[in-house]
């Protein structure tokens, strides 16, 4: 939702689910077959697309000093320079 705000246009309304994604790998294939162009979406980047994953930074932090941006402040950052370009 943050994305898109920062883009000012409507968040999705429902998460894509596993299965979902699932069905959209196997139908951009399908379709890339048929239109001989590449599939939108590939089997590999629908299953990443369903993973959470969480990071520590604590040790990098303590070992550099280095202090990173939120993620709210990088979301906003990327979205208005992508609006400039």
């Amino acid at each position: 939702a943050e994305i898109a705000d920062g883009f000012g246009i409507k968040a999705p309304r429902a998460l894509a689910k596993p299965w979902m994604m699932e069905l959209a790998w196997r139908f951009a294939s399908f379709a890339g077959a048929i239109t001989q162009r590449a599939p939108s979406i590939d089997k590999v980047s629908a299953q990443a697309a369903s993973l959470t994953k969480r990071f520590d930074n604590t040790k990098i932090k303590k070992a550099t000093g280095f202090e990173f941006k939120s993620l709210k402040t990088s979301i906003r950052e990327v979205c208005d320079a992508l609006k400039i370009a």
